[in-house]
């Protein structure tokens, strides 16, 4: 070729230093070399990429050595050679290498190669990509994922065909997220590359909850006794199923074999795209390795190139490499008892289980190294400014510009997407999620199959098509110290770093989906559901007619106006008797019906409340109280006035009758006018609305209220005064003739009232829901039966029980016995006395004493 470019693959697994040899052959190494050597003729075969310009290798075997890989490089950079003895100097590198801007291109001195593709691993790559730095020649790595190499002021000559770590440590942490572990180990090789990978996995793991039970690392070289003592220890860990290894190939296939060696048994085994596809699984136990899961970049490499793979091998085009083959599978492809079988993760290979070999067609990176190289022939061919047929005979490469060329580099992989390099140097691309699955019939029958992608930052996984322990099962494996608690519990840990936990209940108001640590209270108006899982807003407390205590608050109702209606009719019966007559007839008339009115009022505060109920039960409510004390404090003031002898007057009987009921009805609409203009003032001011929601402990209710209260607080007021002065009077007529008049009673009334006011008011207002309703019912009711009781009842019995008090000569010396009592404790001050006639008693206006 008439420029170089320089290859670096691990053909070996291992180095002996002591021998000075490579060992264990890899052909997964095999076939990512010869993939350079396919993608070189391609680019020599092309006839509008490199015109005239024929491009040769020089491909290195690293035998996954770093000491090794250095020896390697030192074949990559500019050197001189004696043409007689034919030793190789390096005395001339100052000329040539370190202050050398440029490449030259003719063939009669080795000056180094134009590129290197490789290394495949991280530790490999730092300290070949150094080495060609000095010569800024640039290295195209396949492998090397490493976030260390993102520095571009120091890595500025490498660049790499796959992402870096940390997208793959994304997609490891959304792996083992998707099947609900939360409690796992780790295995690393310890070396700066592996630690970093796994530091970015476990600040992954952090973010997403998952602890790490045991984090192991052991040593690359002389690692047999850890290797052990980590597997033994991994069996200890009875609770832990998902165990992340980041190793090199031949690292990890140590471990796996000493777990086969122990015997480690359903585990689950996660792997990067450094092992998780290497064929060499397939020759262990499915006990061990069955249902392993791998994350690893999408690959999707052309059938031409493994029809090239076949034939180079079996026709000896390379006999170095069909040697090392041969050597490997223990057959002779010239005899045809070697069959390499081609696999892939979407179709299940043929012969599986037979005594073949299969190529991992789509985990070789095969084509990340051909992207690499047809980067370095494009960024060649803009370098040398050829045009589609031909190259101008330069003698010098700018390694500058050439390799700022690379960087903006734009081609097409096999598939025919465009690629180009980030500001990383990197090409993104998606990962598959790979699957080791062994057929349920058939132990020896392992392939790789493709369970779903990360894609674009998010994880597909199809979970029906992932199989598990012995690479056979489909449930899950739990992988957990400690299992989620119930819905309406929290987790408890011995210390904040615990990754296990007991379950504890959340107290009452709280709530929890079992996944904190604490308890969240409900807020205002809120209630846990009857899991405590999460918060509901509470119902509202409604009193329906069909409610236990509406429905006795209505029968009550109802019994006390039977009772109102049985009075009414025995005062109506019995109208023309003495203690009828005595009991002012219409002001009686006028109490009975403020009962009706009362017990009228008291179902309205059971009802249902809206804006117009709050309105209607303010006015009807401070109506009725009203309406009823003016009657009771019309009767008291009557009663009082009647028996005081101050004979001024002898209106005539008649005259004094009805101007006296004028007076009465007056007085009683005047007082209840007040009320009725402080409803109207009160309503106009602060109009009582309906309150939709007012929360109490673990009860909603609605309820009538107003911002400032001033409407019932200046009526509760009134009620209070009127009851004050009703008692005051009552007081004074106490010791009135009791046998036919009721000025004991009014006294016992007005007190029973005035109390009933003072309690209801502050329990309305202390109370809600049903509670309310029953307070403000039973406390209207009780007006209604307070004044039955106390100003009905002992004249329905006497008329009922003692029909010989209720008659006319009976009245008459019941009130002379009071007359002449005062008036001979009183001295007479010239005014002359009242006198009695067949109609009763005269008083100084003439009207009878009950009036």
């Amino acid at each position: 070729g008439q420029i170089f470019l320089g290859g670096l693959f691990p053909a070996h697994l291992d180095y002996d230093q002591s021998k000075q040899s490579c060992q264990i052959t890899s052909i997964r190494g095999i076939e990512q070399a010869l993939a350079m050597i396919y993608a070189i003729e391609k680019v020599n075969n092309a006839t509008q990429l490199l015109p005239n310009i024929t491009l040769g290798y020089h491909i290195r075997d690293t035998c996954s050595n770093v000491r090794h890989t250095l020896k390697d490089i030192l074949n990559f950079v500019p050197y001189t050679q004696d043409l007689v003895t034919g030793s190789i100097g390096y005395n001339l590198l100052n000329k040539y290498g370190c202050n050398m801007s440029s490449i030259r291109l003719d063939q009669n001195n080795t000056l180094g190669v134009a590129a290197v593709v490789g290394p495949s691993s991280s530790s490999t790559t730092l300290p070949s990509t150094n080495v060609l730095g000095v010569f800024s020649i640039p290295a195209v790595t396949y492998g090397a994922t490493s976030g260390i190499f993102i520095d571009r002021i120091q890595y500025d000559n490498l660049f790499r065909t796959l992402p870096s770590d940390h997208q793959q440590a994304r997609a490891i942490a959304d792996l083992i997220y998707g099947f609900g572990w939360t409690y796992i180990a780790t295995v690393t090789v310890d070396d700066i590359y592996s630690r970093l990978f796994m530091d970015l996995i476990q600040r992954r793991l952090r973010l997403k909850s998952i602890c790490v039970a045991k984090d192991l690392y052991f040593p690359q070289t002389n690692n047999t006794q850890r290797i052990q003592s980590i597997i033994s220890q991994l069996a200890d860990l009875s609770n832990v199923s998902a165990i992340i290894l980041i190793a090199q190939e031949k690292e990890a296939l140590s471990v796996l074999k000493e777990a086969n060696n122990q015997g480690l048994t359903g585990k689950i085994w996660i792997g990067t795209e450094s092992w998780s596809d290497s064929a060499e699984l397939l020759k262990l136990s499915r006990d061990i390795v069955g249902g392993l899961l791998g994350v690893v970049p999408r690959s999707q490499p052309s059938d031409e190139f493994y029809r090239y793979f076949q034939n180079h091998l079996a026709q000896g085009d390379h006999p170095s490499l069909t040697q090392l083959v041969e050597e490997k599978l223990g057959c002779r492809f010239a005899q045809q008892t070697c069959t390499l079988v081609r696999s892939n993760y979407d179709n299940r290979p043929q012969n599986c289980g037979k005594s073949v070999y299969f190529v991992n067609s789509e985990g070789n990176k095969v084509d990340f190294i051909i992207d690499g190289v047809n980067a370095i022939a494009e960024a060649l061919h803009q370098s040398l400014n050829c045009t589609s047929s031909y190259c101008l005979p330069l003698i010098h490469l700018n390694r500058k510009a050439y390799l700022n060329t690379l960087r903006h580099i734009k081609i097409k992989n096999s598939q025919g997407n465009m690629l180009s390099f980030n500001d990383n140097g990197e090409i993104t691309r998606n990962y598959s999620i790979i699957n080791l699955q062994f057929d349920e019939n058939n132990p020896n029958c392992g392939y790789f199959a493709s369970v779903g992608d990360w894609y674009n930052n998010k994880l597909n996984l199809h979970y029906q098509a992932v199989r598990f322990q012995n690479g056979t099962a489909t449930n899950i494996p739990s992988s957990r110290c400690s299992f989620e608690c119930q819905l309406g519990y929290r987790r408890v840990r011995p210390d904040s770093q615990s990754c296990c936990w007991q379950c504890a209940k959340c107290g009452d108001g709280e709530v929890s989906n079992g996944t904190t640590v604490y308890c969240q209270a409900c807020g205002l108006c809120e209630q846990p559901v009857a899991n405590r899982s999460y918060c509901v807003a509470i119902p509202i407390t409604r009193v329906s007619w069909d409610h236990p205590v509406s429905i006795a608050i209505l029968v009550g109702v109802f019994l006390i106006a039977l009772l109102t209606t049985f009075v009414a009719c025995i005062f109506l019966r019995y109208r023309d008797t003495p203690i009828v007559k005595a009991s002012n007839r219409l002001l009686s008339t006028l109490h009975i019906i403020s009962v009706y009115y009362i017990l009228a009022v008291a179902p309205a505060f059971v009802y249902d409340p809206n804006d117009v109920v709050c309105e209607v039960q303010f006015v009807i409510f401070a109506t009725s109280i009203t309406f009823c004390m003016a009657i009771l404090l019309t009767k008291t003031n009557s009663v009082s006035k009647i028996f005081q002898v101050r004979l001024r007057s002898r209106t005539p009987f008649g005259k004094s009758k009805n101007r006296e009921s004028y007076m009465q009805l007056l007085f009683i609409f005047g007082i209840t006018s007040v009320s009725v203009i402080i409803v109207i003032v009160g309503s106009i001011l602060d109009i009582p609305r309906l309150r939709d929601k007012i929360c109490k402990g673990k009860e909603a209710f609605s309820r009538c209220e107003s911002d400032t209260h001033l409407g019932i607080t200046f009526s509760a007021v009134y009620f209070c005064l009127l009851g004050t002065i009703c008692s005051f009077l009552a007081w004074r007529t106490r010791n009135l003739p009791n046998n036919f008049n009721e000025a004991k009673y009014i006294c016992f009334c007005s007190i029973c009232m005035w109390m009933i006011c003072i309690l209801t008011i502050p329990g309305y207002y202390g109370t809600d829901g049903v509670l309310r309703a029953v307070f403000s019912s039973l406390g209207i009711a009780c007006f209604a039966l307070c004044v039955l009781v106390f100003l009905f009842l002992p004249k329905v019995y006497t008329i009922l029980f003692k029909p010989e008090l209720n008659t006319k000569e009976h009245c008459m010396r019941s009130i002379s016995q009071y007359t002449f009592r005062k008036a001979s404790t009183a001295p007479i001050r010239g005014a002359p006395a009242g006198r009695i006639s067949d109609a009763g008693i005269h008083t100084p206006n003439g009207s009878a004493p009950s009036s």
